[in-house]
């Protein structure tokens, strides 16, 4: 019985040491494990805004980049240091864009412009994965 679902398949660089590997693997599977956190939750809510379209709920998924939280804090002790593609923004800021979304009724509530351009990734890589399947893409 075949499982529908994602997989992951890390392999080691050729040149990589085996101590190498071991430090790049946990630091890939900690990254994984928080970004795969982040996408369930949001796939979770985007079906749940489906199922409350008619219903008593209103859904909003705050999308937040970089906050200046103590999680960013205790590494950057100045958030003027931030790199600047980092589009570092402090906790005050990240709540207007929240209340400003929810006044506007938005389901996604992104707080950096850069979002959407990591986003776009994923659109050209499904839509590229779909063309090189044979499957016609909607769009």
């Amino acid at each position: 019985m075949h499982k529908a679902g994602f997989y992951l398949r890390l392999q080691r660089h050729p040149l990589a040491s085996r101590a190498q590997s071991g430090r790049i693997k946990s630091l890939i599977t900690a990254r994984v494990n928080y970004s795969a956190s982040k996408y369930a939750l949001l796939g979770a809510l985007e079906w749940l805004a489906i199922e409350q379209a008619k219903g008593p709920l209103n859904i909003h998924v705050l999308i937040p980049g970089a906050v200046y939280t103590p999680l960013i804090s205790g590494r950057l002790k100045d958030p003027a240091d931030a790199w600047p593609e980092l589009e570092l923004i402090m906790p005050n800021t990240c709540v207007e864009i929240a209340l400003k979304g929810l006044d506007l009724d938005l389901f996604y509530i992104p707080t950096q412009a850069h979002i959407f351009d990591d986003m776009q990734s994923r659109v050209e890589g499904v839509r590229t994965a779909l063309h090189k399947l044979g499957i016609r893409s909607l769009s």
